[in-house]
């Protein structure tokens, strides 16, 4: 394992008008990580039971991708969002995708979607994909 830690900070400075409704999109690449070889898969993208197991068992060992959305740290608003959309696009139709984030549904065979109103951000999203 490398003896260094990689730390990536993105900010931007953004004004708002005083007593007016405002539409945000935010639209991004996020930063792409492999997992340690000791992460704990089931606690930080809920990967469990059968497809923990088939990850362990399979003969050629996929291409583990750990991506995360980092939701709480621009959450300093003091309100929902009222309307959320997130979109999970997967590199091909073939590969596997584990993350906590509940309400995701499969849109097309690569992008998954989950669109809520009134959204709080709780936490922020892990997704892993395996190719």
């Amino acid at each position: 394992l490398p003896a260094w830690t990689l730390k990536t900070t993105v900010y931007w400075r953004q004004k708002f008008p005083a007593n007016k409704q405002v539409t945000l999109v935010h639209t991004y690449r996020p930063v792409v990580g492999r997992p340690a070889p000791n992460s704990d898969l089931e606690r930080s993208v809920c990967l469990a039971g059968n497809e923990l197991r088939r990850l362990q068992e399979e003969q050629e060992k996929p291409r583990l991708t750990l991506v995360n959305y980092q939701m709480t740290v621009g959450a300093g608003w003091s309100d929902t969002i009222g309307k959320f959309r997130l979109i999970i696009e997967k590199p091909t139709a073939t590969t596997r995708v584990a993350t906590c984030r509940k309400g995701l549904t499969m849109v097309s065979p690569i992008q998954l979607e989950m669109t809520e109103r009134d959204f709080a951000i709780d936490d922020d999203i892990t997704v892993l994909f395996i190719q």
